[in-house]
């Protein structure tokens, strides 16, 4: 499994733009040339979609080198991106996602491989290469993509089987001896069956640099060692029947970022260690930070098959069948903390997801006046993850004499079923009315358990009294005032338990085509966000109880306008979203360990924005793109403990992770240099506004403010990259640099157990992209 295939292929060339943030367009002599989607599980052009849908096509991902979802960001306005300890990544649209490290934590965002469920965040951690587009559909997406799509879905469409072979690889070098290499074969196999294979191996040196450490074999952190493949293989054994087989995959055995440490938040003061409040600040540059020497470390695989059949049943009705299976296993060990000291570590960290998807669908063609699709889908998910915890000079491990090792392990299922139907009735041809509605039932169950495993047995003892303890009897006890599943009031004992939830979301809207290129849209949504058990490391069981589904009406005015022979494209929006129950990350004050990570409900909360994306092709060659939106997410409702461990009334504050102001800016001219050769100048520059990581921090803090509460905020930050090369019709060359200014900024911020840290962005890379195609 060191590599999917080796050497296969690449594309890395040819053509110009399918740009962009919005328009997902293509730039030809004649303007911007119209993208077709699948934003609504029908092949539909872009201009004609009643939603707000950003789109970046493949070669725009490539010529951008946009290998990830951080780099997404970049691209795609109002989304951010948000690293975690654990490699899930965060992904937060218009204000709207959900931050926590653990392996059952269903997102916000929703993450789809062609229309099959990447259901768990990690999942997509790797997986953009190959591919003929990505589509962004904001808003609530719960109709047609169900629960857990609250701020929106990512749709990864991987580029199709060919009917004639073709053929492509290429190769990077860059700084921190990156080193990486993509290739792809397409190809009929009879006049019937074809398959597209591709892979990318990536590599590069640690780019974090220890501060304690300047030297030496430890002294390095962040190195990169992900191996990806797709095969797709198509079947049409009729003009009325395809099947299409996907088997994709990643390996990923580098290092995890290392945590950056910028302050001390010592959780029971007078126990704190000397050493830990010794330990070195990271001083404002990207690249520094410390850890345990001989971590982090990471050994992790994904695998997903999935099998989608297409046949029409009747003149225009066809019927879909989408199947899948994906597994994911994760094993690290990882350093929370920002010291090189054993202060916050799981070593290891190891969890494994399995999933199973099916969904079948009936639709009509879409050119007919009333168009229609009915379905029901059902997925069955076991997660399971173990942490091994040592914490050994935490303040609390002090207070209370702990000094052996401590595991959390859960075992979840998630069962859940549901149907829906959407509709599209055209009144008159100008004006469109629309309808869905999905009913879901899910049913949730746990196993929890807390234990230590070596001697001294001193957080087992607590709870058993001393010389009570067997090693791996689970120490979390009952706070719930009643016996259950055989264990009494203030009695330890494996916390086990089931609940179901059943939710109905729903849609309106009207499409208003007053004239050509013209399209008015206004749509009022309800999504569901599932609840969940909390995957968490606790002492009391009430910890462990299941948070309530949070649940979002949008309100969404918005218009796409084609110009100027379509060399001109504008987009506009205008939302409102009205939360009840939003899941937040929060804090929880542990009688044994002290303030840990949780997730509370916040009972009511807004966010209200506007976005707009401008495209020109003012002459041949040059494309433009232009975006700003704005975003103002805040807690209407909420008393309780945030993030970082500070009770109050949190009404008026921001809400996390939602950045006020998200600009964006590319621009790309393309020109003859020779024949058939064209040479093209390009560059990208971003800008986010400052936000916070916990709810009541920075911007708008609550009465009693600790001096270490600045230090959650995230300053606002401007990111350029650049890009140049020259190409001809089978090849291609382009010099590229990301974050060519080097600028110092992070993207979120949290506390450990003592210590408050950051991670930060990636610094300055720039490397040289070589490409052949047949």
């Amino acid at each position: 499994m060191k590599r999917f295939a080796i050497l296969t292929i690449a594309m890395s060339g040819v053509s110009m733009l399918g740009l962009t943030a919005a328009p997902a367009v293509a730039q030809e002599t004649s303007g911007i040339q119209e993208i077709i989607v699948t934003a609504q599980k029908r092949q539909e052009s872009l201009n004609k979609v009643g939603l707000t849908v950003a789109v970046l096509s493949g070669e725009a991902l490539k010529e951008r080198q946009i290998t990830s979802i951080q780099d997404l960001t970049a691209s795609i306005p109002s989304m951010s991106y948000a690293d975690t300890p654990t490699s899930s990544p965060i992904i937060t649209l218009r204000g709207v996602g959900f931050f926590d490290t653990t392996l059952s934590a269903t997102p916000a965002v929703s993450l789809y491989m062609n229309q099959v469920p990447l259901p768990y965040p990690i999942m997509a951690a790797h997986g953009i290469f190959d591919l003929q587009r990505v589509e962004v559909l904001k808003g609530p997406q719960g109709i047609l993509f169900g629960q857990n799509s609250t701020g929106g879905a990512i749709n990864y469409v991987p580029a199709a089987p060919t009917d004639t072979l073709d053929m492509g690889a290429s190769v990077t070098v860059g700084n921190y001896n990156t080193m990486s290499e993509e290739a792809y074969i397409s190809a009929p196999l009879s006049d019937v069956l074809s398959f597209r294979l591709s892979q990318r191996v990536q590599h590069a040196s640690g780019w974090q640099k220890s501060l304690t450490r300047p030297d030496g074999p430890d002294s390095r952190n962040g190195k990169k060692r992900v191996y990806e493949g797709r095969l797709l293989v198509d079947f049409e054994p009729s003009d009325t029947v395809k099947f299409q087989l996907n088997l994709n995959g990643w390996k990923d055995k580098g290092e995890p970022q290392a945590a950056q440490l910028v302050g001390f938040n010592v959780q029971i003061p007078g126990f704190a260690n000397p050493d830990v409040l010794a330990s070195p600040l990271a001083p404002a540059d990207n690249t520094a930070a410390d850890w345990v020497a001989g971590l982090p470390k990471r050994d992790n695989y994904f695998y997903q098959f999935s099998l989608r059949g297409d046949i029409e049943l009747l003149e225009d009705v066809t019927l879909t069948s989408v199947s899948s299976y994906s597994r994911l296993k994760q094993h690290e060990s990882i350093d929370w903390d920002g010291t090189a000291l054993e202060e916050q570590l799981y070593n290891p960290e190891k969890g494994s997801i399995k999933s199973f998807f099916q969904e079948l669908r009936l639709a009509n063609g879409g050119a007919n006046r009333f168009r229609w699709m009915i379905g029901g889908n059902y997925q069955d998910d076991k997660i399971h993850q173990f942490s091994w915890y040592r914490w050994y000079t935490a303040s609390t491990a002090t207070a209370f004499g702990i000094q052996g090792d401590n595991i959390f392990y859960v075992d979840q299922k998630i069962r859940s079923a549901a149907v829906f139907a959407n509709l599209e009735y055209d009144v008159v041809p100008q004006l469109t009315a629309k309808a869905g509605v999905r009913y879901t039932h899910a049913k949730l169950s746990t196993n929890n358990c807390g234990a230590d495993i070596n001697e001294p047995y001193d957080v087992g003892e607590i709870f058993y009294g001393a010389g009570n303890y067997t090693p791996g009897d689970c120490f979390p006890f009952n706070d719930l005032g009643e016996t259950i599943n055989g264990v009494a009031p203030f009695t330890p004992g494996r916390f086990i338990a089931s609940e179901k939830d059943s939710n109905v979301s729903w849609k309106f809207g009207l499409d208003w085509k007053p004239a050509d290129g013209v399209l008015v849209y206004a749509n009022v949504a309800k999504g569901y966000k599932s609840g969940g058990f909390p995957s968490i490391g606790a002492s009391v069981w009430s910890q462990f109880l299941k948070l309530k589904e949070e649940s979002v009406i949008d309100y969404e005015l918005g218009a796409k306008l084609s110009l100027l022979d379509r060399r001109l494209q504008i987009n506009g929006a205008a939302f409102y979203y009205d939360y009840k129950n939003k899941q937040l990350r929060a804090r929880t004050n542990d009688p044994v360990w002290g303030w840990l990570d949780s997730v509370q409900n916040i009972p009511k909360s807004t966010v209200k924005g506007a976005e707009l994306e401008v495209t020109a092709v003012p002459i041949d060659g040059l494309t433009l793109l232009a975006s700003a939106s704005y975003t103002k997410g805040e807690i209407d409702k909420f008393v309780g403990e945030n993030a970082a461990g500070l009770s109050g009334d949190f009404a008026g504050s921001a809400m996390p992770y939602s950045p006020k102001w998200n600009l964006s800016f590319d621009g790309q001219y393309k020109f003859p240099v020779g024949d058939d050769v064209e040479a093209f100048l390009g560059g990208t520059v971003t800008y986010r506004s400052k936000t916070i990581s916990v709810v009541g921090g920075a911007e708008n803090p609550p009465s009693a403010t600790p001096q270490t509460f600045p230090l959650y905020g995230i300053d606002s930050y401007t990111l350029v990259n650049l890009r140049a090369g020259v190409e001809g019709e089978h090849w291609r060359l382009e010099v590229w640099g990301k974050n060519v200014f080097d600028k110092y900024y992070w993207n979120t911020a949290y506390p450990a157990f003592d210590t408050i840290v950051r991670y930060t962005g990636m610094p300055a890379t720039y490397g040289l992209t070589v490409g052949l195609k047949m």
